[in-house]
């Protein structure tokens, strides 16, 4: 959604589903489910299984963390800081029409598999650019807060947000239910095992997932764990997410990390169809909202 002033840049790396947070007693589903409870919830949902995109199930029913809808409400909001002889810059329209990100899927989930190591490292292509950090932290006068909270306002009414609280809470659950999992415990542990037969103990030392590593590596390289999309890629990072990629797929730990969160979210969503539905009915409107408003301003569909 808006960032402040402009699109706020996710963290280079989010161990694919979210950070973990504490979750809600009432998103912490029973785990008794049969297949054919998990059959009939992957069937409701729309879901299908695919490691090369890293699709799970509850994709279906989030909203895209594509940058085009921040693109939009920025658009708004600008109109409306403009209508108030308010300046207001916000960083340059998504390509929409190119190739989609190698590093994340439709939704925004992020993939890293040996392909993406051996281009991008840890990176993300289309991340945030110095600009758009820029933008994010300039300090706003008293006028420009004022109105900004105002055309903020003004925006959300029209474009109303979906909740998401509910999906990120069975998510954030499932992720927790597929690291604690014996065989993936394992499986990491392998992993790790892995990169340090190669010389890179340091970076999984004390790491639970390789998003882990992903902070060590960027820090130690660029003194931050977030680098913007236009500063290059050190060899050495290439070097660290390539032989990462390949012990991740040699052990098994990625496929097998992939399954597991994927059942644990049809898990999740046992019970909870009709709520889903109503979320998925929300995020189709938004979306519409969003596409209806874009072509109302002359803006190019930021659909794929």
């Amino acid at each position: 959604m808006l960032g402040r002033p402009g699109l706020r840049p996710r963290r280079p790396f989010l161990a694919r589903s979210a950070a973990i947070v504490v979750v809600s007693a009432t998103a912490v589903l029973s785990a008794g489910c049969g297949s054919d409870d998990l059959g009939s919830v992957e069937k409701e949902l729309g879901s299908h299984r695919d490691l090369a995109t890293y699709a799970l199930p509850l994709d279906e029913v989030s909203v895209s963390s594509s940058t085009w809808p921040n693109y939009v409400e920025n658009v708004l909001v600008k109109n409306c800081m403009d209508s108030k002889g308010v300046e207001w810059t916000i960083p340059a329209a998504p390509d929409v029409i190119g190739a989609a990100p190698k590093s994340t899927n439709r939704f925004g989930r992020r993939i890293f598999d040996l392909k993406v190591a051996s281009e991008l490292g840890y990176r993300q292509d289309g991340g945030a650019t110095k600009e758009q950090l820029e933008l994010n932290s300039r300090k706003l006068t008293d006028q420009q807060q004022a109105a900004f909270n105002e055309c903020v306002a003004k925006m959300r009414k029209e474009v109303p947000a979906p909740p998401q609280s509910l999906v990120f809470d069975y998510a954030s659950a499932a992720y927790s239910s597929t690291m604690a999992d014996p065989e993936v415990l394992d499986a990491t542990e392998k992993w790790r095992r892995c990169l340090s037969e190669q010389g890179y103990g340091q970076y999984v030392e004390g790491a639970d997932n390789y998003g882990d590593v992903a902070v060590k590596v960027l820090e130690e390289l660029y003194g931050t764990d977030s680098p913007t999309s236009d500063e290059p890629v050190a060899a050495k990072e290439i070097e660290v997410a390539t032989a990462d990629a390949k012990c991740q797929e040699s052990t098994g730990y990625l496929k097998l990390v992939y399954s597991t969160e994927y059942d644990e979210q049809l898990r999740q969503a046992v019970g909870h169809e009709s709520q889903l539905r109503a979320q998925r009915e929300a995020t189709t409107h938004y979306t519409k909202k969003i596409d209806q408003i874009a072509a109302s301003l002359g803006l190019a569909s930021g659909d794929r």
